[in-house]
């Protein structure tokens, strides 16, 4: 599909642009393009979006082999993480879960939420990057990444929901005293490479005992809502 092969070629260059992981003219960056159009194939309904060059890339990272790279990528958004519907024209299921990402973060610190809020209460300018590309584009460090991407592994998506907020929990003193929205960026977006992987995960499975079978409660509230929407 030519349209789908010149988005791809569009974005190449502009996975993890400061790393150096992908030198222009690069091997690893014939391995990227190479990986994306495979899951273009076979994924017809989602075929290309922005966001799934940085979920290819960090694969390539970590294992290093196309072949594998490819088929944890494939397991990943259509297995463990089910995210599929991030990525397709309408985004409806990524929709639904920054609904519930907003919910979740009232129900386990109001005061964050409160805060939020009081700047903008949608969370599509925060949540949308870190959703659609599990993190890999988020500003964590890698180090904090594997971690994540191990507890998904191991927990599926629920762990997209902790995760996020529990990020919003280490930055509640600057999130509250935010005076603008400029001030609230700045407090949730800069400098979250510094966060100790360990801490991290430690605010992010301590943040209340909410139960999947709630969060999926919140997940069809929230597709209702979409759909009457669109």
């Amino acid at each position: 599909d030519p349209k789908t092969e010149a988005e791809i070629e569009l974005d190449l260059h502009r996975t993890f642009p400061q790393s150096g992981m992908l030198p222009k003219g690069s091997e690893r960056v014939e391995q990227l393009r190479r990986v994306l159009r495979a899951f273009a194939a076979y994924c017809p309904d989602i075929r290309y979006c922005q966001g799934l060059n940085f979920v290819a890339g960090f694969c390539l990272l970590v294992f290093r082999e196309e072949e594998r790279a490819f088929w944890a990528m494939a397991e990943m958004l259509q297995g463990r993480m089910d995210c599929g519907g991030y990525y397709g024209p309408r985004m409806l299921q990524l929709r639904q879960d920054l609904r519930v990402f907003g919910r979740m973060l009232k129900a386990v610190r109001s005061k964050v939420k409160a805060g939020l809020d009081r700047h903008c209460s949608d969370l599509s300018w925060l949540g949308t990057q870190w959703f659609v590309t599990l993190f890999t584009n988020s500003g964590l460090s890698t180090d904090s990444v594997l971690r994540i991407w191990d507890c998904m592994v191991f927990e599926g998506w629920k762990v997209l929901f902790r995760v996020a907020c529990g990020i919003l929990v280490m930055r509640q003193n600057l999130i509250v005293h935010a005076k603008d929205m400029g001030e609230l960026m700045e407090a949730t977006k800069n400098n979250l490479g510094f966060f100790p992987p360990d801490q991290l995960l430690k605010v992010a499975f301590s943040l209340g005992t909410l139960k999947r079978r709630q969060l999926q409660a919140w997940r069809i509230d929230a597709a209702k809502e979409v759909e009457a929407e669109a």
